[in-house]
Order: structure tokens, then sequence, then C-alpha cells
């Protein structure tokens, strides 16, 4: 019992270290590479927090538009549903088309003209998700894979 509690804590370790570090050593008996996968989610954590916003202009100039209308369903499910991945996967073509939709859907929805997409980037923090949003930057949402 206590051997395989001394194992088991010395597998994690190794893998732990394996996977969260640029160290590439031997490990000592194949199984950890199995095992190597239930560390994977940690091995790439962002620093960033990224987010794909739209914008429009009417009477008064450009504005924001909330986007939590069209995809009523969780946050990460929007942020998921809004990266249009199947449409990626399929061809640029393909993205640009479904981007096109919704641009046209929110103008006639929000009374708008000239609707974009843009990838809204910033800090993470540890006081919330939102927290240093602004301070970040603005970069024109891609239409390639």
């Amino acid at each position: 019992m206590l051997l395989s509690l001394g194992l088991a804590l010395y597998s994690v370790a190794l893998l732990l270290a394996f996977t969260s570090t640029t160290l590439r050593f031997p490990l000592p008996f194949r199984p950890l590479f199995f095992l190597q996968g239930m560390m994977s989610p940690f091995s790439s954590v962002p620093i960033t927090n990224m987010e794909v916003v739209a914008f429009g202009s009417d009477a008064t100039g450009e504005r924001r538009i909330d986007l939590a209308k069209y995809f009523p369903v969780s946050r990460g499910q929007m942020a998921y549903r809004l990266w249009f991945q199947t449409s990626r996967n399929a061809g640029p073509e393909v993205a640009e088309q479904h981007y096109a939709d919704l641009a046209n859907q929110i103008e006639r929805k929000e009374n708008v003209r000239d609707v974009h997409f843009m990838i809204e980037t910033w800090p993470r923090s540890q006081l919330g998700y939102d927290a240093l949003r602004g301070s970040g930057s603005l970069t024109p949402l891609q239409y390639e894979k």
C-alpha cells in the first residue's frame, strides 16, 4: 500500500515536471507516457484573455455591439461559437461567409452599418475576467485557418 502510494506520487511529480517544463528527460517506464495525458491541460495556459467583438456605425458614430443577444448561451459557449471553428476548418471562404451573414443580421437588428469584427486581447487578472479589459489591444479578425 505504501509502495503504491509512493509510486503514484512519484509518477504525478514526474508528469508535472515533464509537462510544465521544457526539460526532456527519460522517464522510468513506458506507462508514464500514457499517463502524461492527464496533465496536458496544464501544459499551455494563455497569459492573455481573447474575445471576438463587433463594431458598427450609426448616426452617433462607431459603437460596440453586444453579441450576447445573438448567442443566448453561456459565455464560454458563446466564445467558442464566435470563432466559427467548424467553418474555419471547412476553409476561409466558409468562415468569411458566416461572419458576413452574422454582420448582415446585426446590421438589420441594431440599425447600424459597416459591421466589422475584431479580436480583443487583454491581460489576465486575479480580479476577474473583465478586470483589465480595455487595457489590451484590438486587431482585425482574419478569416484564415
